[in-house]
C-alpha cells in the first residue's frame, strides 16, 4: 500500500509537468515556442519541419505538443486523436487502431518524446 501511495504521488508530480495548451503548427513554424502559464516551451523546429513536409493535413489543423496516454504497468501508449494519430505516423510506423484509440509501442512513444522535445509530451494513467 505505501508504494502504491508513493507511485501514485510521483505520476502525479510528472503530470504536473504537462502543456496545457496546444499551438497548431502555422503558428509555430514562424515562431517554435509555447507560452503556458508563464512557462515557455521551445520547439523542435527540425520535427515542426518534418511534420509540415511529411504530413498530410493542413497546418492550420495539426496542434502541438501531442499528448500520448500510457496507462501504467502497459507496454504501450496510445493519442485519441486521429489527426493527432496521422502525426505521429509521420514518425512511427506500425500504429494500431483499437476500441477508438490509436496504440503505439511505448519505448517508440519514449524515442519520440526525448528526441522532439517540446512537439510531443506523456500523461502517465495510474
Amino acid at each position: 500500500m505505501v508504494i502504491e501511495n508513493i507511485l501514485r504521488e510521483e505520476i502525479l508530480g510528472v503530470n504536473k509537468k504537462i502543456v496545457k495548451k496546444r499551438e497548431n503548427l502555422k503558428k509555430l513554424l514562424k515562431e517554435p515556442v509555447i507560452e503556458d502559464e508563464n512557462n515557455k516551451i521551445f520547439l523542435n523546429a527540425i520535427c515542426l519541419k518534418e511534420i509540415e513536409k511529411k504530413c498530410n493535413l493542413p497546418v492550420e489543423s495539426i496542434f502541438l505538443p501531442i499528448t500520448f496516454f500510457i496507462p501504467s504497468g502497459l507496454s504501450e501508449g496510445y493519442v485519441i486523436d486521429e489527426r493527432d494519430s496521422r502525426v505521429v505516423e509521420v514518425f512511427i510506423e506500425n500504429i494500431q487502431k483499437r476500441n477508438g484509440k490509436f496504440w503505439i509501442e511505448k519505448y517508440r512513444i519514449r524515442e519520440l518524446v526525448n528526441k522532439y522535445r517540446g512537439c510531443f509530451q506523456i500523461i502517465i494513467l495510474p
